[in-house]
């Protein structure tokens, strides 16, 4: 079940980093909150996304041409994805013979055909912190250009260590060094090609 938490408080007068740490952590106490029934998200008879269980709204097409019924939520990505891709190449092309994957099967493989993805949050040199200690400053003008330019720093770092790692595999794959995955990667890219 999929839950939206909202907090309303009306902030006037309070210092800008104040409000947002306020703010913070009133979302993670509701979110902590279990509510006390779920509300019935259709009636009569509903077909469910398979991503996220909400009623679907609208059938899509995947890339294997089979239809899938989708909630407004999973409609709206698939609308964006177009102009993120676009938007996602033109700041860090790929080069000249490549490209980014678009499906999950796509990323390669291991050993037996297994695929496993990972998402990892980590902190550990102490962004939180870094984040916190913007928060204290008491003039809200001053705050506010001081989240900007870290935002541009990390923004800034992140896109410097993607190109590092973009630059790094197709050297990898220009010096004939197998890349796990990369032969699935090239099958999988020959039966799309070949309509398979």
């Amino acid at each position: 079940m999929n839950c939206t938490n909202y907090i309303h408080q009306n902030y006037t007068g309070w210092v800008l980093g104040a409000a947002v740490k306020h703010l913070l952590q009133e979302m993670k106490k509701a979110r902590g909150k279990k509510s006390a029934s779920a509300p019935l998200m259709g009636l009569s008879v509903t077909v469910m996304c398979q991503s996220t269980a909400l009623p679907a709204v609208e059938i899509m097409t995947d890339p294997d041409r089979k239809a899938r019924f989708v909630s407004a939520e999973v409609a709206a990505k698939n609308n964006a994805a177009d102009s993120a891709n676009a938007w996602l190449r033109g700041e860090l092309p790929p080069g000249d013979g490549y490209d980014y994957p678009l499906d999950l099967d796509d990323l390669g493989r291991s050993v037996g055909e297994r695929s496993y993805i990972a998402v990892v949050h980590a902190d550990g040199n102490g962004m939180g912190q870094r984040i916190r200690v913007i928060g204290q400053e008491t003039d809200n003008r001053t705050y506010i250009q001081e989240m900007r330019n870290f935002s541009e720093k990390v923004k800034a770092i992140s896109k410097a260590a993607m190109t590092s790692v973009i630059d790094l595999l197709k050297q990898k794959t220009l010096d004939g060094i197998e890349i796990p995955g990369t032969r699935t990667v090239s099958r999988l890219m020959e039966k799309r090609n070949r309509g398979v």
